[in-house]
């Protein structure tokens, strides 16, 4: 999810497309019991995608928040 939102090509429709497909990929590979708030931290981290998508925040600060919930250092995204 994160990539799509930061690789935005400016086709709403498209972008929200392939965020929307990635999050439902995800959505099919969680393990049975996974904890609720590790749910909604996923939740979060795609919301924050979502608004990036319809560019409502800009690249900078979802990858600060991503990097703030994911608990990780904002450079270990580019890996």
């Amino acid at each position: 999810m994160l990539w799509a939102a930061t690789h935005v090509t400016g086709d709403t429709d498209a972008d929200l497309q392939l965020l929307n497909n990635q999050r439902l990929a995800v959505s099919d590979l969680y393990p049975a019991g996974t904890p609720q708030p590790t749910k909604d931290k996923a939740g979060s981290i795609y919301r924050q995608c979502k608004a990036r998508v319809t560019q409502e925040i800009d690249r900078e600060t979802l990858r600060k928040f991503v990097a703030g919930v994911a608990g990780m250092e904002e450079k270990d995204l580019e890996a």
